[in-house]
């Protein structure tokens, strides 16, 4: 199931603003800037204003579902790509910054 729902918040809130079940990002390192959670796959993240943009992650998935999120450099889940697990995160995304486009949920990396 894609969901192109999109949370924004005020900026500087840090990783505590992630919601039990989502994957969020920010576009500044360390969790600062802009921000947008999704509980679901994402193809496009410009729809939303934000592809090209996020410089931290943060996997706050709940078990017993998929678990994991595959993103991508290009919509429609195209491209380069890497997986990052539940509870994981990326304070600071080098080679990747401001190169996701889109993310899907997946069953483990």
């Amino acid at each position: 199931m894609d969901s192109r729902a999109v949370t924004h918040a005020r900026s500087g809130a840090g990783p505590e603003q992630c919601l039990y079940g989502s994957i969020c990002a920010w576009d500044e390192g360390n969790y600062e800037g802009s921000f947008r959670a999704w509980e679901g796959s994402n193809p496009n993240w410009h729809d939303s204003d934000f592809g090209d943009r996020a410089r931290s992650l943060k996997n706050n998935l709940r078990p017993g579902g998929p678990d994991a999120v595959r993103l991508y450099a290009d919509p429609n889940y195209g491209g380069n790509s890497f997986c990052l697990p539940r509870g994981d995160f990326a304070e600071q995304l080098s080679s990747w910054g401001n190169d996701i486009s889109s993310h899907r949920l997946v069953e483990g990396c």
